[in-house]
């Protein structure tokens, strides 16, 4: 049995102090090398870093030093040049059911966010939700029992509650003026999941 740590390689956007979904991915990294994994993050839409992209001491690699993978984590995508390799890939779901359906609402289906993370959770060898509401959305969607559960985190040791609290707002309801989008969110949610109590009740 190889004494060699399993290499993993996340594919995040670059985005310090500025993405959730960025910061969790540097911290995954971060505390994957603390258990010895040799885990770095590449960026989905850069295939080469410059120098100028750095964070702190954090770097992140190309998508060639990327092909020695055992294993690749989804966070933003798979760059398309990347997909021939076939690695075990494993997605966490960022993106929120009831935002990834507004999208696909307010597109008229011309982006289909939603559709595309169903696929994931068939493709990838496993899935992960961050939160309860998320995870019991796509287990509807689960056939083979890839999803998982994972709450997301916060670094309390970074992040505190002492100082400056910056005002939360809500992005999903907010950021368009259709009044009545978040009743149609609320109702396709309930919607989903009363069909799949109903259906799983009279099987």
């Amino acid at each position: 049995m190889s004494d060699s740590p399993i290499i993993v390689r996340h594919f995040s956007n670059w985005a310090p102090n500025r993405s959730g979904l960025y910061a969790c991915t540097r911290e995954l990294v971060e505390y994957e090398r603390k258990f010895g994994l040799d885990s770095e993050m590449a960026i989905f839409e850069t295939e080469n870093p410059p120098e100028t992209m750095i964070d702190g001491t954090f770097r992140p690699v190309s998508w060639e030093e990327t092909k020695k993978a055992n294993v690749f984590v989804l966070h933003r995508g798979i760059p398309g040049p990347l997909e021939y390799l076939k690695k075990p890939t494993v997605c966490v779901i960022h993106g929120t059911p009831a935002f990834l359906i507004q999208e696909e609402v307010i597109s008229h289906a011309e982006k289909t966010p939603f559709n595309t993370h169903i696929n994931l959770l068939k493709d990838c060898v496993a899935t992960v939700a961050v939160n309860p509401l998320d995870f019991d959305i796509y287990k509807l969607y689960d056939g083979k029992n890839k999803l998982t559960m994972i709450h997301d985190a916060i670094d309390t040791n970074k992040y505190t509650i002492e100082g400056y609290q910056y005002p939360y707002s809500n992005m999903v309801y907010n950021q368009i003026n259709h009044n009545h989008t978040k009743h149609i969110l609320h109702y396709l949610v309930i919607l989903m999941m009363s069909t799949h109590y109903y259906n799983k009740k009279h099987m």
